[in-house]
């Protein structure tokens, strides 16, 4: 046992995730950082794209992975011309450009890592290399990808993996565990029930990817695991939006986390790159309110009028002023 202990820790002290990515610990880039964090997205693309342009690899990865994600950038990019959105959010090669993962991969092997997922066929070694990292957000989705094309070797192969842990863990265990549920969560946005006794119950509220309550009447269930969320820091967003802004807490949380459905809402919370910034600095931001506003709003649900309709005081809760 002590044996193992000590391969574990040698394989872990041996882990890209005590490197330092190129780039990151540059003045210029945490000072992007800073303008970013303060909401200032004009002021730190602008930066986070010079210093890109400048071979700054921890500033290819962050806009790489920012690019994507339109909820972050839109209010600002989406004014510009397509040329002047290649410009700031891409290098600028070709027609389209390329995403700056594709330039920092060559010799990073988190953007690599990071581009992997984004790939059939090259997600179990991308996963692979996320866990060491300890990017559990982003290894989230690729993995429920992973069960949802039946690729349960490669499955049994993470479930070895040392940095397997927490929520990871917890999918992997409920997949291999019941290969007949397979892809029912994300394909039918099927919520995993966190009294199933072959979770983790810390865990398994995280796995939570679609609640939707009733309009009217009792909804004793879904307050349940809404309340098992505001206990858990990945939510803290969305309870502190709730606290301060509505009276019945759990009713409001439970209006957003359905309006966010499709995949468990706190992975669209947390930080774009864990490694260059951690989700609970991220959380703790100016920016995190308006982001997670901007998200509740260009989803589908919400522009169907199903929030407005479900709760007034969630509703205003969550207009950008």
């Amino acid at each position: 046992m002590m044996l193992r202990l000590i391969a574990v820790l040698i394989t872990l002290l041996a882990s890209p995730a005590f490197s330092v990515i190129p780039g990151q610990r540059d003045a210029a880039f945490q000072d992007a950082l800073q303008v970013w964090l303060s909401g200032d997205d004009a002021a730190a693309l602008r930066a986070l794209s010079d210093l890109a342009n400048d071979d700054n690899r921890a500033a290819q990865i962050f806009l790489g992975q920012i690019e994507p994600l339109i909820f972050l950038h839109d209010h600002v990019t989406g004014n510009l011309t397509r040329e002047e959105r290649i410009e700031l959010l891409r290098q600028p090669s070709g027609i389209s450009g390329q995403s700056w993962l594709e330039v920092a991969r060559e010799d990073t092997p988190l953007a690599d890592a990071f581009a992997r997922v984004r790939r059939i066929g090259e997600k179990a070694d991308g996963i692979a290399t996320l866990l060491e990292y300890g990017e559990n957000a982003a290894t989230l989705l690729p993995l429920i990808s992973l069960a949802n094309q039946r690729e349960l070797a490669a499955l049994e192969d993470l479930r070895e993996n040392p940095y397997v842990t927490g929520v990871i863990q917890t999918y992997i265990e409920h997949v291999l565990g019941d290969p007949q549920t397979v892809g029912l969560m994300p394909k039918t946005q099927r919520g995993v029930s966190p009294s199933d006794d072959r979770l983790f119950a810390d865990d398994a509220v995280l796995l939570e990817s679609s609640i939707l309550p009733n309009q009217t009447g009792v909804n004793a269930e879904i307050d349940s695991v809404v309340d098992q969320m505001a206990a858990r820091p990945e939510y803290d967003p969305i309870r502190t939006l709730c606290e301060k802004s509505c009276a019945d807490r759990t009713r409001c949380m439970a209006g957003i986390v359905a309006t966010m459905q499709g995949e468990p809402a706190w992975i669209k919370l947390a930080s774009p790159v864990e490694t260059l910034l951690p989700t609970e600095t991220y959380h703790g931001s100016r920016r995190i309110v308006n982001d997670l506003k901007r998200r509740i709003v260009m989803q589908p649900l919400y522009k169907s009028g199903w929030l407005e309709n479900y709760d007034q005081c969630t509703y205003t809760a969550v207009q950008l002023r």
